[in-house]
């Protein structure tokens, strides 16, 4: 399979808008981002380029990006097969289904690329695609290329109309049935977190380094050790900021610098609503302990430091600003962060098991039921039965303004696994003590390891703080999940 990218992204673009007669005057339409496409031979896909230009125009964010995504596959098949769009039939939907359901990693020629949701979700991009193909382009010539049964289209599609929205949309009878996912919600277990610590520090440290890299250290150890130390310092904040407030990755890749300058005095964070739909993100504020104040500050000064060292060393990085940066001083991308953190997970030896973000924040949004359920009914072993309705919409709408989520109703899901917790610790109190101290623990001893390292501190001291961060494991082992 050719893995090449078929889709370049641009960000902070103007897009065509519109021409004022009156006054002679044209409007464009800033863009955050935008996305085109091009076929596996290089050239331009104009007419999938047209239709994500108007879907810029009702979208915000990285939409254009993802649809290429999804379109990625069709247009590989479409220029394997040699087939224009017009070409498509109902025979050729079901050979590209077929073909995205057995495809496998290039990889891991074991594993499919894709599960059934996944093919779901391109084929029904596809289909957006061809129906605006056909509005657009062939209702006025006479040409009937996909729509209902009744227009004897070459591609037959059937509505569906969401019961909430109400909104129409198109599927077609070759897409695969959907699968339930698995662990949906699973909160990112203890040992995956310690193995993925253990392999940020094993990286920070010059003597596991690989050959290519030991040449750059010789070459220029103040700039690479600079280097190191900032994205030590980086990866440690965002595991810790992840656990910390469940955020999604671009809202801690947009989180913004002049906004938290004084979390010590204010003892306040402001993040930044993602997922939104509106190219300005909502800002929500969340109070901070002392030690959560400390853990910021401590990230911003190594920010700050390295940024300092590129400036000695004659590198001046644009859009100092940002967050997160990259090795090089410049903004460090949600899909650089997102892969950085999936090699650390592949390095910890979790390759074949289901690690992402979004454990971490299923993580959060249990601890912070089990918070308020203890806030709310005041007992510290609670059940179901205590639980009523509104109760529960009660507790999701405190919730709800910590994590940034659109609607109270999808976080009904995780009051089963809170209380999962509550039947294996013995009580709320139990759970959360289990979930911080230890932690607060964990993360300070984590800590003091690389700094004595770093400072090249006697031997005696580093094996200490080992048996500490072992015993604290050791404790934590005792009380967690058989699952985990």
């Amino acid at each position: 399979m050719n893995i090449s990218q078929l889709f370049t992204e641009f960000k902070h673009v103007e897009l065509p808008g519109f021409v004022d007669i009156e006054f002679g005057t044209h409007h464009g339409r800033p863009k955050k981002s935008f996305s085109i496409l091009r076929w596996p031979n290089g050239k331009p896909c104009g007419i999938l380029n047209a239709w994500l230009t108007e879907v810029s125009a009702v979208t915000t964010g990285q939409t254009t990006r993802q649809y290429c995504v999804n379109v990625t596959s069709c247009l590989r098949y479409c220029h394997r097969e040699d087939l224009s769009f017009t070409d498509l039939n109902d025979s050729h939907v079901y050979k590209l289904v077929e073909w995205l359901c057995v495809d496998k990693k290039h990889s891991q020629f074991s594993t499919s690329e894709r599960n059934n949701n996944q093919v779901i979700v391109i084929m029904q991009t596809f289909i957006e695609f061809l129906l605006w193909f056909q509005r657009e382009f062939l209702d006025s010539a006479g040409v009937v290329l996909i729509g209902e049964k009744k227009r004897s289209a070459r591609i037959t599609v059937v509505p569906k109309k969401n019961p909430v929205t109400g909104e129409v949309s198109y599927t077609h009878l070759a897409l695969p049935p959907r699968v339930a996912p698995e662990d949906d919600v699973r909160a990112m277990p203890d040992t995956y977190i310690e193995k993925i610590e253990d392999e940020i520090f094993r990286r920070s440290d010059t003597a596991y380094l690989p050959l290519k890299a030991k040449a750059k250290l010789t070459n220029n150890p103040t700039l690479f050790l600079a280097r190191s130390e900032y994205v030590y310092a980086r990866r440690m904040y965002m595991k810790w900021a992840m656990k910390r407030f469940g955020l999604r990755p671009s809202e801690l890749i947009e989180t913004s610098i002049p906004m938290n300058q004084n979390v010590l005095s204010m003892r306040m964070i402001s993040l930044p609503t993602k997922k939104k739909r509106r190219d300005n993100a909502e800002i929500r504020h969340l109070k901070l302990k002392p030690d959560d104040c400390e853990h910021i500050v401590r990230y911003l000064d190594e920010r700050n430091s390295f940024l300092e060292k590129l400036n000695q060393l004659g590198q001046r990085p644009l859009h100092q600003h940002s967050f997160f940066l990259t090795v090089s001083g410049t903004p460090l991308t949600t899909q650089s962060m997102t892969k950085d953190f999936s090699r650390l997970a592949i390095g910890a030896g979790l390759t074949n098991l289901k690690v992402c973000f979004s454990m971490f924040r299923h993580r959060f949004i249990t601890k912070e039921i089990l918070v308020h359920i203890k806030q709310i009914l005041n007992v510290n072993k609670p059940n179901r039965g205590l639980l009523s309705e509104p109760v529960i919409r009660s507790i999701c709408e405190r919730i709800r303004k910590k994590t940034g989520h659109g609607s109270k109703a999808s976080l009904w899901v995780y009051f089963d696994a809170a209380f999962d917790d509550i039947e294996l610790w013995g009580g709320i109190d139990e759970t959360l003590d289990a979930y911080d101290t230890i932690e607060s623990l964990d993360d300070e001893a984590v800590r003091l390891r690389h700094q004595v390292l770093k400072q090249e501190g006697d031997d005696t001291t580093l094996v200490q703080l080992n048996s500490i961060a072992e015993q604290l494991r050791t404790i934590k082992a005792r009380l967690s999940k058989p699952s985990f």
